[in-house]
């Protein structure tokens, strides 16, 4: 149900502005449908960029979905504050031979006070359901803020945050032509990305080629807009697919729980029954289909999967060992950055 003397679901979009937010910010404000359990929907945009962000809010004000109001916040604290669902998409944009870890050493500071307004501004008991980071790269930005929320003993927040992986799910679906047979797991840069194409047909290497296709999408897109920006388009449409489902969750009387793939502790939440498979033992962070309740946290992690790929050669052997050994160094990337701010401050 609502939280206490409040009929609004908030929904905070931090990057309003830029590539992704302005895409995002369009579809969130013209797709959502009416809550069902709350009055009205609070759409509240921040960004450092204060003259695009004003003009965002002006042209997405004529979009006639009554209920969602707009709010332009001035600070993060404003825009945080008793928040419903929090998105971050602020932070450097990959360019032309960028890297990921490149992005690290900008976007882990954004992010690192990110974790801190948020702690700040949505006290242990606030309404707060959902942190999803877009920002890359993703498969250190999470462990970042989930362990600086370790380290200030704010574990009523670690699980509910989250890393937007689903657009390797969409180039999977595009460049295999199929929408229902295939899943991506593991992380969300290079080797790390794991498509599982379940097609007897294609060879092993017909299938790395898809996959190779699947893992260096972002690298086409960098490169076709010539230093323009990068995959914005697609990942505002990929990350509003997984918005929509979790706004579902949250605003509708019917909707318990939702199945989805997404980056997270997998060793976060005691699951009966959830056994990891013995690969990912010492994996803390990977992105794999799991059940979401109505407070926003994992029911269950779907580690089925895994029957399959353990008995084929061509993940066992090859894929996954790879994808396992640069996730865990990204994973320590994060947690020793997260370590490192905390005993500065």
């Amino acid at each position: 149900m609502p939280h206490l003397n409040q009929s609004v679901f908030k929904i905070s979009l931090i990057g309003a502005a830029g590539g992704i937010g302005q895409s995002l910010s369009l579809l969130l404000k013209s797709q959502l449908p009416k809550p069902e359990i709350y009055d009205k929907v609070e759409l509240c945009l921040f960004d450092i960029n204060k003259d695009v962000l004003n003009g965002v809010m002006v042209d997405l004000s004529h979009i006639d979905t009554l209920y969602i109001t707009l709010k332009l916040s001035q600070d993060i604290h404003d825009c945080l504050h008793n928040s419903d669902m929090i998105i971050m998409l602020a932070g450097l944009p990959r360019r032309p031979g960028m890297t990921r870890d490149d992005l690290f050493h900008i976007n882990g500071t954004i992010i690192n006070d990110l974790a801190l307004n948020i702690m700040k501004n949505n006290p242990s008991g606030s309404p707060l359901k959902n942190i999803s980071i877009v920002s890359n790269p993703v498969n250190s930005l999470v462990p970042l803020m989930v362990e600086t929320f370790k380290l200030y003993k704010r574990e009523d927040l670690i699980s509910k945050v989250y890393g937007v992986t689903i657009l390797d799910q969409l180039r999977c679906n595009h460049f295999t032509g199929n929408m229902n047979q295939n899943i991506v797991i593991g992380g969300h840069s290079g080797d790390t990305i794991v498509p599982v194409i379940q097609d007897n047909e294609l060879s092993d290497n017909e299938k790395l080629e898809i996959i190779n296709k699947i893992r260096f999408g972002g690298d086409e897109v960098v490169k076709a807009k010539k230093g323009h920006g990068s995959a914005t388009l697609s990942m505002a449409y990929a990350g509003f697919k997984i918005f929509k489902q979790f706004y579902s969750l949250f605003t509708s009387i019917e909707t318990n729980e939702i199945g989805i793939t997404l980056y997270h502790e997998i060793d976060s939440c005691a699951i009966t029954g959830n056994v990891k498979p013995a690969i990912l033992q010492n994996v803390r962070f990977f992105s794999i289909p799991m059940v979401i309740g109505k407070n926003g946290i994992p029911i269950s992690f779907n580690f089925e999967i895994f029957k399959y790929l353990m008995n084929n050669e061509f993940y066992a052997e090859k894929l996954l060992p790879t994808c396992i050994e640069k996730i865990t160094e990204n994973i320590e990337t994060g947690i020793e950055k997260s370590k490192e701010f905390y005993r500065e401050q």
